[in-house]
């Protein structure tokens, strides 16, 4: 069973974090990317975006910087956590 919380409840749930949906949303699939960059196996960040959905493997880049302070390439060769 999938349960759908509808729009109204995911719009005040994410209103109170002061994080709109398409921020909640990148912020996830930025964290879903970190984890698969450094984990085992080393996958390649073109992988990690298709399977992210990111647009691109250059979209994301700037972003992830932001958050975690390397490029997604310096993040698998970092590796651990």
């Amino acid at each position: 069973m999938v349960l759908d919380p509808g729009e109204p409840h995911l719009s005040r749930i994410l209103s109170q974090t002061g994080t709109g949906p398409a921020w909640a949303v990148l912020d996830r699939r930025l964290e879903v990317a970190h984890r698969l960059l450094r984990g085992p196996g080393r996958p390649a960040v073109s992988a990690v975006a298709a399977r992210c959905r990111s647009v691109s493997t250059s979209h994301p880049s700037p972003v992830f910087r932001e958050c975690y302070g390397v490029p997604p390439a310096e993040a698998c060769s970092v590796g651990g956590s």
